[in-house]
């Protein structure tokens, strides 16, 4: 009788086994896609100077209109060591993220800049002639990451190591953008990231079970 018992134990650890590798192997891959559009002028309040974003170069410039609306305007010209920066955050559990029903495989942040050449002054097309350095940091630190020329482009940045670390623990990537050199916008944020669903406790725990089935069974047989 408790021979009969382990056996059907042990298959069904083998089904449940089985079971469990078919599912990760046919797992489909999920996304999320989180935005901020600093273009929309309620997106961000500067908690500072309550400025807000959607607004041109504050101010002014020659080849600005009244309708331009480039995004958050992030200058180094305003006094030294206080440089303008922003501090904001992505949060994919909004979208139904947790990281016991989700692993995450991959991550990548995109940052859209707008360089507002001066064409009135410096004549011709194209972006600003002069250097416009941006420190993007995604640990909202700001704690000495490099800077980078930015201009009219989308840059791309791999979520890793800490950063990766606390987005999978709750869903948020924490980013701060800071000028360094000359001024900028910051049009657009996108944080994109991919995953798979993980096991259930409950299926763990029936292939657990399993597994100790089939370990009685060999043990059975070598008495």
């Amino acid at each position: 009788m408790f021979s009969n018992v382990i056996k059907k134990t042990a298959m069904l650890g083998v089904v449940s086994a089985a079971s469990l590798l078919a599912v990760n192997a046919s797992a489909e891959t999920i996304g999320w896609d989180d935005v901020i559009d600093f273009t929309d002028a309620g997106t961000y309040v500067d908690p500072w100077t309550g400025a807000t974003t959607g607004t041109p170069d504050p101010v002014g410039g020659v080849d600005h209109k009244s309708d331009d609306i480039y995004g958050l305007y992030l200058t180094s010209h305003v006094a030294p060591l206080a440089d303008e920066a922003v501090w904001y955050t992505h949060d994919i559990s909004d979208d139904g993220y947790s990281k016991g029903s989700y692993s995450i495989t991959d991550a990548m942040l995109y940052l859209s800049f707008h360089d507002d050449a001066r064409m009135g002054l410096f004549g011709g097309s194209g972006d600003d002639p002069l250097p416009e350095l941006a420190e993007v940091d995604l640990l909202g630190l700001l704690s000495g990451t490099p800077a980078a020329e930015v201009d009219n482009s989308t840059y791309t940045y791999s979520v890793d190591g800490v950063a990766l670390f606390d987005l999978k623990f709750d869903g948020d990537l924490h980013v701060a953008v800071r000028a360094e050199a000359g001024d900028f916008y910051l049009q657009e944020s996108r944080l994109q990231v991919q995953g798979v669903a993980v096991a259930e406790p409950a299926s763990l725990a029936l292939l657990g079970l399993g597994l100790v089935g089939v370990a009685a069974t060999r043990k059975r047989r070598k008495v």
